[in-house]
């Protein structure tokens, strides 16, 4: 089995959540592949510049993967446009998707990507969103990425269908808290 990572990180938080969603596929034994979207900071990602945004064709054949991890930044000013751009130019049908967004307040990103996944038939696995620390500056704590290297193995045992006791793993994992 392989799974895909997919990230657009504006800010460089889906990135290194990106980078802890892999360790878990590494822990699982899961082979794996990442693919950066390659959005930066520009001003289409800014909701009042979002009438300027052009749509990128961005498709890969996603037959070849188990699972996609996709993960998005969502904050005040910037909006990840481009992993939009990547749902609505690849067939989705039967795939299995597994979503994390960082740095959301309100859920509507979030849904937003599950409602166009879910008419383009893709199969949700799970999501994990994490929350804005601080209030001017946005940023990423320890915990953030355990969570989300325990998103990685969680998802992937379900999509393996591996019974996991809930003690024996996430004991294993160093700083996890629930």
């Amino acid at each position: 089995m392989r799974a895909l990572i997919v990230y657009a990180s504006p800010e460089g938080f889906s990135r290194r959540l990106a980078a802890s969603v892999k360790e878990g596929c590494r822990k699982v034994g899961v082979e794996y592949s990442l693919l950066d979207l390659g959005e930066r900071k520009r001003l289409k990602n800014f909701p009042f510049f979002g009438r300027m945004h052009h749509p990128e064709k961005l498709s890969v054949d996603l037959t070849r993967f188990g699972i996609v991890f996709l993960g998005f930044e969502l904050g005040s000013f910037s909006q990840s446009r481009t992993v939009f751009d990547f749902i609505a130019s690849n067939e989705w049908k039967g795939v299995p998707i597994a979503i994390y967004c960082s740095f959301e307040s309100k859920k509507k990103g979030m849904e937003q990507a599950v409602e166009r996944l879910e008419e383009k038939g893709a199969r949700i696995v799970n999501t994990l969103s994490m929350r804005r620390h601080g209030l001017i500056r946005q940023k990423l704590d320890d915990t953030d990425l355990v969570r989300a290297e325990a998103f990685g193995e969680r998802v992937l045992n379900i999509v393996l269908e591996r019974r996991v006791f809930k003690h024996s793993k996430k004991a294993s994992i160093q700083g996890y808290r629930k």
